[in-house]
């Protein structure tokens, strides 16, 4: 594959140097969703962004006569299952254009060198893909150009963490994942995920060593299991304290979100959203009470931690009733687009690439 980039716009890949300038493009770039937030990284912006995703490629955008970058986007890579196959993907992420550069061909060449680039490594059929927050026209324009479907939404819900402590279930004790659990945690999250596009099976080594791993020398990973009074694993999840390495500045929300807000304070009053990010939640056969039951000790127990947990997951699944949204929660939605050489059954759930 091959494009035009503008004259005036020079592409290259991200370096360890960037770090600063991206902090800087970053604090004039919301995004254009229904709720609008801008990152705020730590320290070294690249650093950050590699240890979050550490399998992941970034290419910037400069331009003669402005200091700095004018646009980046990021790639990361893995592998998903699809239908019944397990297949590579390309997950093209963190895309931002300088206010004053828009509309100038930065957006489609920066996704285009990203998609470019994805192809050389993994090859045409490898399965490209973005996550468009709902409400965010800008990239739903651009995901029209390069993809060939949209998924069913995602929930994605800032769930605050508890002041009180939850009463507790008989019989279930919440702790961390230990020794021997982990294989046991992992057989229960592959079987709950069994019929879902995009999840990404586990191996016990594997989520043994995303637990021990210390992103920039921190300790922000977690599992947390609910057991019973013989130690049989019921439900569990992973944590990761994303917000000590990129953290977001809400910049707008709509009114009714605003409202709603001085209710629920999911944003706090200096718009920092310090994120807990969810993943791998699931339960055995008939456990979600004792599922509720984790999830809302965990709100409890990472009332130090940060301001909220942020949990992504299909309504279409259970997950929706264990987490107990309200009419009055704060959540977005967000679209899963696509390019695969054939159409992807819209039936099947989806469990979202964190």
């Amino acid at each position: 594959m091959s494009f035009i980039v503008p004259s005036h716009i020079f592409l290259r890949e991200i370096t360890l140097s960037d770090g600063p300038a991206i902090n800087v493009l970053a604090a004039q770039c919301p995004d254009g969703g229904i709720i609008s937030t801008r990152s705020v990284f730590r320290d070294n912006a690249c650093l950050s962004l590699e240890a979050l995703r550490p399998d992941m490629v970034g290419v910037g955008a400069e331009a003669d006569g402005h200091e700095g970058l004018i646009g980046m986007a990021w790639v990361s890579f893995g592998h998903c299952r699809l239908h019944e196959q397990m297949v590579p993907y390309a997950l093209l992420n963190t895309l931002m254009v300088h206010p004053n550069w828009r509309r100038q061909g930065v957006a489609e060449s920066l996704s285009n060198k990203t998609i470019e680039y994805a192809a050389m490594r993994l090859g045409d059929a490898a399965l490209i893909l973005a996550d468009i927050q709902a409400g965010n026209e800008v990239s739903y324009r651009w995901a029209k150009k390069w993809s060939s479907q949209m998924l069913s939404a995602i929930t994605v819900a800032p769930v605050t963490i508890r002041r009180l402590e939850p009463r507790p279930l008989p019989g279930v004790t919440v702790g961390p994942v230990e020794g021997d659990q982990v294989k046991e945690f992992v057989h229960g999250l592959n079987v709950f995920y069994e019929g879902y596009n995009l999840f990404q099976p586990e191996i016990p080594e594997s989520l043994s060593t995303w637990i021990s791993q210390q992103p920039m020398g921190l300790s922000i990973r977690h599992c947390l299991t609910a057991t019973d009074e013989r130690g049989q694993l019921l439900a569990g999840l992973a944590l990761e304290e994303t917000h000590r390495l990129r953290a977001y500045h809400v910049v707008h929300m709509p009114a009714v979100l605003r409202v709603a807000n001085r209710l629920l304070h999911v944003v706090p009053a200096d718009g920092i959203l310090r994120e807990i990010l969810v993943s791998r939640f699931w339960f055995g056969p008939g456990k979600e009470k004792e599922a509720g039951y984790l999830w809302q000790r965990v709100r409890w127990e990472c009332r130090r931690r940060g301001t909220s947990l942020m949990a992504f997951f299909d309504p279409r699944g259970p997950m929706g009733r264990v987490i107990g949204l309200s009419r009055w929660s704060m959540h977005t939605a967000m679209y899963p687009v696509i390019r695969w050489e054939k159409p992807v059954s819209a039936d099947r759930l989806v469990c979202p690439i964190p």
